[in-house]
């Protein structure tokens, strides 16, 4: 029942619109930044209805934590 990698309906493109919408301090959001995530973070499919607190560590077990390097050159961090 999974989407393969990169399909339309993956969860993967869901959750990068969703990082590069939400993870923006206000102070830099004019600053291109770099989001780095383990696709083994992400543990079950989506279904479709509603999406409950539950839900969430169903999709995603983990405690995810931001860390924040400022000031990372791109040419660096690529």
């Amino acid at each position: 029942s999974c989407k393969p990698f990169g399909a339309p309906g993956n969860i993967f493109p869901l959750l990068q619109t969703a990082l590069a919408a939400t993870v923006i301090n206000q102070s830099r959001a004019g600053i291109p930044r770099l989001i780095l995530i383990n696709t083994g973070s992400i543990r079950f499919d989506l279904v479709k209805g509603p999406f409950t607190y539950d839900d969430s560590f169903i999709v995603s077990p983990f405690i995810d934590a931001f860390e924040f390097i400022p000031n990372v050159p791109y040419s660096i961090a690529e």
